[in-house]
């Protein structure tokens, strides 16, 4: 008896995004149970008496060789392959690597991995892949110009970046910490962000929903990936702020919801 085949099968998969906004996908090799040459968000079939989180986090060690924290849940899609006859469902979780570099490690399952950006991810796409995409696509744009039910309860803070060595060594950790922070600004989540004078660290002005929010964004600061900078987090409540903020500090151009934090 085969799942997927002789009785519904479930599987997993992970949209694992890097601290610059790509998205890990996987090419299906010669020997994958289906669609074999598509691209895919990478997963695999849940065993006996495994939760989702662990059989996802077991795939990704097994195949690629990295360690991943299981984010929110993105959906839940019937991957039904009718010229294949097979029936699959499927929760699909964001995801960050935590530790390793992905690299193929069952090269007759992978054909080819890679980093994309959400609009330039290749073709073909496997079809829950697709249907991934599209709502993961759809996380980036909602609520770009209304607000949200969170918007009511955003907390503000001041983001406290000391170095831990001279700024003459930071390298090109400089212009990668930059990158990263423009994913925060993409979201809505920070107002303004520069080094101190003298430069000893940097000072951010954000916003988020949750202290924990803010904090596990920041672990994927190339800064502290790389034991360069400690961070520290104030919570303030902006009582008065010039009319032009008003939208800021209310929340009205929040562009991501609370799930969309990992």
């Amino acid at each position: 008896m085969k799942p997927g085949v002789d009785f519904i099968g479930v599987g997993v998969g992970a949209v694992i995004v890097d601290p610059l906004g790509r998205l890990f996908l996987a090419k299906r090799g010669e020997k994958a149970k289906n669609e074999r040459g598509c691209w895919e968000f990478p997963g695999g079939s849940v065993e006996f008496g495994e939760t989702l989180a662990d059989a996802l986090k077991r795939e990704m060690r097994e195949e690629y060789g990295v360690k991943i924290l299981v984010g929110h849940l993105l959906d839940v899609v019937d991957h039904i392959l009718p010229q294949e006859n097979q029936h699959w469902v499927s929760p699909t979780y964001i995801c960050r690597i935590t530790r390793g570099e992905p690299r193929i490690i069952e090269p007759e399952k992978c054909a080819e991995i890679g980093w994309f950006a959400p609009s330039e991810v290749p073709e073909p796409l496997s079809v829950i892949s697709q249907v991934n995409l599209q709502n993961y696509r759809s996380t980036l744009t909602a609520n770009s110009t209304h607000p949200t039910p969170q918007a009511a309860i955003m907390k503000h803070f001041l983001v406290s970046i000391q170095y831990k060595v001279p700024v003459e060594q930071l390298g090109d950790n400089v212009r990668l910490h930059r990158e990263f922070l423009q994913i925060g600004y993409d979201r809505g989540w920070l107002l303004m962000s520069g080094p101190r004078n003298p430069k000893t660290g940097g000072i951010i002005i954000a916003r988020t929903h949750s202290l924990e929010a803010l904090a596990e964004f920041f672990k994927d600061d190339p800064y502290q990936l790389a034991g360069l900078a400690d961070h520290e987090f104030t919570e303030f409540d902006p009582v008065r702020f010039q009319p032009f903020l008003a939208d800021w500090v209310t929340g009205s151009q929040y562009r991501l919801s609370s799930k969309s934090a990992i």
